[in-house]
């Protein structure tokens, strides 16, 4: 995984604050939250509120449904169909990345009908890893 220059400066912050020389579980101790998993709630948050259209409809539109694309009932019909990727660079987009992440969590957690649940059992997903 790469980690980004936040991310280590995070880490780094803990080490020194708790004296330890290696970060494990140092968020745990200080109650903080990681950086990473931060970034994929959010993501995962906006991608819902695109499906609920609470969100400009620019970005409504961001995201297609295997549903729609075809009637054949299969277990990914509820997931985000992927765009074909012309690039590397087009997976680190969020219309990609946000439907990649979207597609992995469990079916309860996608399948939330309110958005505050969704960020709930979303936030205990991510963090009880």
């Amino acid at each position: 995984m790469v980690q980004h220059g936040l991310q280590q400066l995070q880490k780094r912050a803990a080490r020194i604050i708790l004296r330890r020389d290696s970060s494990n579980d140092t968020f745990k101790v200080l109650e903080w939250a990681d950086l990473e998993i931060n970034r994929k709630i959010h993501k995962c948050v906006l991608v819902s509120k695109c499906l609920y259209d609470l969100v400009p409809q620019y970005l409504s539109n961001y995201f297609i449904g295997n549903s729609s694309l075809h009637i054949h009932y299969t277990r990914r019909k509820s997931d985000f169909h992927l765009p074909k990727p012309e690039l590397s660079l087009t997976k680190r987009t969020f219309r990609y990345s946000g439907s990649v992440l979207f597609n992995s969590l469990p079916a309860h957690i996608k399948h939330a009908t309110f958005i505050c649940t969704f960020k709930s059992l979303l936030t205990n997903h991510f963090k009880n890893r």
